[in-house]
């Protein structure tokens, strides 16, 4: 991502974000924080966590999203340092949480996957409400599907315990796609000689970086949107612990009637696609395309076509995976 222009994002300069919605069914606008990884092989997209999930009477229509940087975190009242605690919240208030650890018994190689319940106070401060096992069963497929279960598990003093992140990977011709778990094994947190009490949960500045922000929606149908990637660049900053309902604000604007729509026609058969947005008056529009979602290029303005009231731009589809998107000036 070095080569990617990115938003610069801080306590006193979050990134502002325009979002418009177009469907009425809309029930959620969902924002998580992604950091990107090439290898040679592959490409690799781990899922931190959820930022913030706003719920109920979304619709159609123009909002704000405002970020300073803030993410929860995890740490221990001995660790001087802070951990991305992957997250997704229960409800729209931020103040209970999932969470997923790897825990390692003292004196054991055993690693047991836990399912961990945090609720939050007032004042940013979260707590462990309810430590739950995972377990599973295989179904018709003999693909593993795991579910949580009851514990009886303490956390006790000199345990260690990962964060666990979801990953997607694809190899770089975008043919071939996996989801798997990820930790960072030289990285993890000791368990205090306090237990369960002295490990401590919070929102803060996530670490300096680059990172993708995502925001996905869902309808009343619980059908997933496809998402947008925006590049942001968190700064340093000293630490700041945030209470749940300043991490992120959505506000609903009046609607300005600027952006529109961009779709996409596929033909398999003729193997060619379109590209299709509605003209406005008055409106410089610049159409850009990308294979790998960092390195943009404009499209020659000779090569955009007419179509009534709207502008399209078509050609064969030779790649795996392509990106557009408009640029108003």
């Amino acid at each position: 991502m070095d080569d990617v222009e990115s938003v610069e994002v801080g306590n006193n300069s979050p990134a502002v974000i325009d979002i418009i919605t177009f469907d009425k069914n809309l029930h959620q606008l969902i924002f998580s924080l992604i950091k990107f990884y090439e290898t040679e092989e592959s490409y690799e997209f781990v899922y931190l966590s959820e930022i913030s999930r706003h719920n109920s009477n979304i619709g159609d229509g123009e909002y704000v999203f405002e970020w300073g940087g803030r993410v929860p975190m995890i740490t221990t009242e001995e660790s001087d340092y802070l951990y991305i605690l992957p997250s997704w919240p229960i409800g729209t208030d931020q103040k209970q949480v999932f969470s997923y650890i790897n825990y390692q018994p003292p004196n054991s190689n055993e690693i047991i996957e836990l399912y961990v319940l945090i609720s939050y106070d007032e004042n940013g401060v979260g707590k462990v409400v309810n430590i739950l096992e995972s377990a599973g069963v295989s179904d018709s497929n003999g693909s593993w599907l795991s579910f949580p279960s009851k514990s009886n598990i303490e956390l006790e003093s000199g345990g260690k315990i990962w964060p666990v992140y979801h990953t997607l990977t694809y190899d770089k011709e975008f043919e071939n796609e996996s989801e798997d778990n990820f930790i960072l094994e030289d990285f993890f947190l000791t368990v205090p000689d306090s237990g369960l009490s002295g490990i401590k949960f919070g929102y803060s500045q996530a670490n300096a970086g680059d990172y993708f922000l995502v925001t996905e929606t869902v309808d009343y149908n619980s059908n997933y949107s496809d998402i947008l990637l925006f590049n942001v660049n968190v700064v340093e900053e000293e630490e700041i612990v945030i209470e749940p309902s300043k991490i992120s604000t959505l506000k609903k604007t009046e609607r300005k009637n600027i952006l529109q729509p961009l779709d996409i026609f596929i033909n398999h058969e003729l193997n060619t696609y379109k590209v299709q947005w509605e003209i406005i008056e008055g409106l410089k529009i610049k159409l850009q395309k990308s294979y790998d979602y960092r390195e943009w290029k404009d499209v020659s303005f000779k090569d955009i076509k007419k179509n009534g009231a709207y502008d399209f731009y078509s050609e064969n589809f030779n790649q795996k995976m392509i990106f557009f998107r408009l640029i108003y000036d």
